[in-house]
């Protein structure tokens, strides 16, 4: 039996970057950091931006790790996607 959990994690992005690639670029940070653990994620959640400071912003992202990975594409805009 594969063991998950759930976390969170800020992601600071520049403010600029184009809206049809932040939740690629979101889900690869979160591919990243969980692979120094030797984990994947099964479900990223990408909550609501806020500006960090000037031209950065930070996404809160909650994540659950799971066996089978996530691809890119199918990061989840909303909580319900990850129920």
């Amino acid at each position: 039996m594969t063991t998950t959990r759930t976390s969170r994690m800020n992601v600071l992005l520049p403010q600029a970057i184009a809206a049809d690639v932040l939740d690629i670029v979101i889900g690869m940070h979160v591919s990243s950091a969980l692979a120094l653990t030797g984990e994947q994620a099964a479900c990223i959640d990408r909550g609501p931006g806020h500006l960090d400071s000037p031209g950065v912003m930070r996404w809160e992202v909650t994540y659950t790790t799971g066996s089978e990975p996530l691809p890119l594409a199918g990061l989840a805009a909303n909580s319900e996607a990850c129920a």
